[in-house]
């Protein structure tokens, strides 16, 4: 299967290279849809990146597990559910240096893509606040997606870049995968 790349306005790209936004094309798309929230506090616990008023949560495992077969036999595979708060989209990015390396499945027709054909980039879109708060609820709820990071060494720390699609401003965001970044 091949990864369509997702065309967005102004998402391409980056006409903003001063502040660090994005630099590459998408070639993943989570949405709202496809959303589950990752506990009832609606924030997992993790590395957080603060952009725009946006707060990005990812929370990989210690641990990684061996993928023994499939398209990615030998692989290792980070579960890493993402949250992003309600009405804000965001982009995850693998540091380019990385792409060998490390590579995003957040869509689940991805189980069956091998390693080359998984996303470096991918564009999170987060539901209405309307569409995740409970009656009464005070609290901004996340939206949040399963998935995973995609390595082909079980130590590694990846180097990823959290965008805003709002205004394209960036900022990094390191996951010790095994070791100490």
């Amino acid at each position: 299967m091949a990864v369509a790349a997702v065309a967005l306005a102004g998402c391409g790209e980056s006409g903003g290279d001063n502040q660090g936004g994005l630099s590459t094309i998408i070639d993943g798309n989570a949405t709202c849809a496809e959303h589950v929230t990752p506990n009832p506090a609606g924030t997992p616990a993790g590395q957080i990146a603060s952009v725009d008023e946006l707060k990005f949560v990812i929370d990989p495992v210690a641990r990684p597990q061996r993928v023994s077969s499939g398209a990615l036999k030998g692989m290792w595979m980070w579960k890493a559910p993402v949250s992003v708060t309600a009405e804000r989209n965001a982009f995850l990015v693998v540091n380019p240096d990385q792409k060998s390396g490390a590579r995003l499945q957040y869509d689940p027709l991805d189980r069956d893509e091998n390693f080359d054909g998984l996303a470096q980039t991918v564009r999170f879109a987060a539901c209405f606040d309307s569409q995740l708060k409970p009656e009464g609820e005070k609290i901004t709820p996340m939206t949040g997606w399963a998935g995973a990071i995609v390595t082909r060494k079980p130590k590694l720390c990846l180097r990823t870049r959290v965008i805003s699609e709002r205004n394209n401003t960036g900022t990094d965001l390191h996951l010790p995968l095994g070791r100490e970044c």
